[in-house]
């Protein structure tokens, strides 16, 4: 079976499970409603575009070094849903400043970040803006962890 016929199934996959969800996000109270409903759209919107994307992106042929590299990126997407994974244990755990930046650390080497500094100072500010948008503007609390708290 070609990559192509495994990312259009992929993606209609993605696109169904979003749509039941949509659905079951439908009796959320109102206000709570719209973050899940933006999400779920955002990702419809983005499988769509994976599964036009299988129709006319052009197949090329790999060179050596892509080939060795080949093997790591296999991998890579099963390893990031681990941490993925893993970050909502820590989450539970520790809470979700430490979590945060345990998973960002974790994450480096898997996504083979190049610009470290770069993706420190993005990944620092993801935090802190989340952190203060619900902390202080929505005041909602986040996990402070059964460990720590």
């Amino acid at each position: 079976m070609s990559s192509r016929w495994i990312d259009r199934g992929v993606a209609i996959f993605i696109i169904g499970v979003s749509i039941g969800l949509y659905v079951l996000a439908q009796d959320f109270p109102l206000g709570s409603d719209l973050f899940p409903k933006f999400t779920l759209i955002t990702i419809i919107g983005l499988a769509a575009l994976m599964f036009g994307q299988t129709f006319f992106a052009k197949t090329r042929a790999l060179q050596s070094t892509e080939k060795e590299a080949q093997g790591w990126n296999t991998r890579r997407p099963y390893l990031v849903f681990g941490i993925s994974l893993l970050y909502a244990a820590l989450m539970y755990l520790i809470g979700y400043l430490a979590a945060s930046v345990v998973t960002a650390l974790l994450l480096m080497p898997a996504l083979g970040v190049k610009k470290k500094v770069l993706y420190g100072l993005v990944t620092g500010g993801v935090i802190l803006f989340i952190y203060l948008l619900f902390n202080r503007f929505l005041m909602v609390q986040l996990p402070i962890g059964r460990l720590l708290g």
